[in-house]
């Protein structure tokens, strides 16, 4: 899919666990995890990661591809009141983690 240079906002799910005097973060649509002691620093980490895979996606091949293959929702424009639905596990916090991404004509710019 290829669409023009500007603005398009995701909609992730983040999930975020206490396990062992730390917190575990976890973005499943994307399939990555992180690690923090509080969660703040939990929330701050897996946005780091998201960011990685976001970049390695543009430098790979084209985002948009990726991103209907992991079904991860977008729209055009930035926008931070995109709902997300999931079943969420009992004992795990979860919050929704709408990510605003410049993408250029071959990905993120």
């Amino acid at each position: 899919m290829n669409l023009a240079a500007g603005e398009i906002t995701l909609s992730l799910l983040v999930h975020i666990e206490a396990k062992g005097g730390r917190y575990t973060s976890s973005c499943p649509t994307l399939d990555v995890t992180s690690v923090g002691r509080t969660i703040d620093e939990a929330l701050t980490n897996i946005h780091e990661v998201v960011e990685q895979v976001l970049e390695r996606w543009a430098m790979d091949g084209d985002i948009f591809d990726e991103l209907e293959r992991h079904s991860v929702p977008f729209v055009s424009g930035r926008r931070f009141d995109l709902p997300s639905k999931a079943d969420i596990p009992p004992g795990v916090l979860a919050a929704t983690m709408n990510h605003a991404v410049w993408v250029g004509k071959r990905g993120i710019a």
